[in-house]
């Protein structure tokens, strides 16, 4: 299964979850808090064929992936407020 990190708002630590690419991590495993953020997580790609990837596809499929995250990202930032 692969692992996805997650930042917590309240206890503002950062903490790696085991899931299937269907499921979503919905608390904090140290807090419980319901408020958390998935991050950018580096791609491990291992493939049980004797075919290779070349690395520009392989980035492109982690660019492609994580754009969703991306946008989420930057929309939470803009909505915050800093003093």
């Amino acid at each position: 299964m692969p692992k996805y990190y997650y930042h917590c708002h309240l206890c503002h630590s950062n903490f790696y979850v085991h899931h299937m690419i269907s499921e979503t991590q919905e608390l904090c495993t140290l807090c419980g808090e319901s408020e958390i953020s998935k991050l950018l997580t580096k791609p491990l790609y291992i493939t049980k064929s004797n075919s290779v990837q070349k690395t520009g596809d392989l980035t492109k499929k982690y660019i492609d992936d994580n754009k969703e995250v991306l946008e989420n990202m930057k929309k939470e930032a803009k909505s915050e407020m800093y003093e």
